[in-house]
């Protein structure tokens, strides 16, 4: 993320969308294929998507060699960036879980079949874009700690209700889409805070992120599993819904506190130029 000026949210935001854009092609294609068979749905995607990475990437002009920071050991000595990478595992572990459990979750709830389920993660992912556009608009204008909680908030309500009520599938759908639009804005704004506390170290600060979202996976999959045999998808969802609230206190106090440039300090950069990402 080095464009200065306003240019970086916007920088930022394409970057952040290329996930929730690969989950509106892919889960569909996924559904619509493993009706056939299953063993089908591993060519359809990865390979087809791995090869069409490779000639995009083999077509990429070569970009300029530049001094690049990437080390991330230092980065864990500032109690702020500290706080801000627990914060965001914790916020990835309730969404990568909830991602997960899912499909299940329609499948098992409403006895929708594996294509139909994939068409509903598809639009679910659709609601993600919103959300991020959103988040990006805010940036400049309202503190990055405060809009951190409200989305984080907002996703641990939508948690709770997508896992605990299940009147019918359009319900789930409007609740999941929901929780996906708070989920899109709240991880932009979480990017964007986080390059700033880094104080310019920003590939550094991306390879904190990135292991906070891949450890995010792993921890709300291997959490989800645990609670999903004993409570149920009700059970999945309050857990869930926790993580996002733990999410969320920790933006708002642990940082607030922390010495250092500090989410304050940081929420009057972000607000004077516009998130310089």
């Amino acid at each position: 993320m080095w464009a200065e000026g306003e240019e970086g949210p916007k920088l930022l935001s394409w970057a952040l969308i290329g996930q929730p854009a690969a989950w509106i092609v892919g889960q569909p294609l996924v559904g619509a294929v493993a009706g056939v068979d299953w063993r089908w749905a591993w060519i359809a995607v990865p390979l087809g998507s791995s090869l069409a990475a490779l000639l995009a990437l083999a077509g990429r002009r070569p970009t300029p060699d530049g001094p690049l920071e990437c080390d991330p050991t230092g980065l864990w000595g500032q109690p702020n960036v500290k706080s801000w990478a627990w914060g965001e595992l914790a916020a990835f572990s309730a969404w990568a879980g909830t991602l997960v459990y899912a499909g299940a979750f329609f499948i098992e709830s409403y006895g929708v079949s594996v294509g139909e389920t994939g068409l509903i993660l598809g639009v679910v992912a659709a609601a993600y874009l919103p959300g991020n556009y959103l988040g990006r608009r805010l940036l400049g204008s309202i503190k990055s700690p405060t809009l951190l909680l409200v989305f984080a908030v907002a996703a641990s309500v939508g948690a709770a209700i997508f896992g605990g009520l299940r009147p019918g599938v359009v319900f789930s759908l409007v609740a999941l889409s929901i929780l996906a639009f708070f989920a899109g804005g709240r991880t932009i704004t979480g990017a964007a805070l986080g390059l700033r506390l880094a104080e310019g170290r920003r590939l550094a600060a991306m390879s904190v992120r990135t292991a906070m979202l891949q450890f995010g996976y792993l921890l709300g999959t291997a959490i989800g599993g645990v609670v999903l045999p004993v409570w149920g998808f009700a059970g999945v969802g309050l857990t869930f819904a926790g993580l996002f609230a733990v999410a969320g206190a920790v933006h708002l106090q642990k940082t607030t506190r922390a010495t250092g440039l500090g989410y304050e300090k940081a929420g009057r950069y972000l607000r004077r130029d516009h998130t310089r990402v």
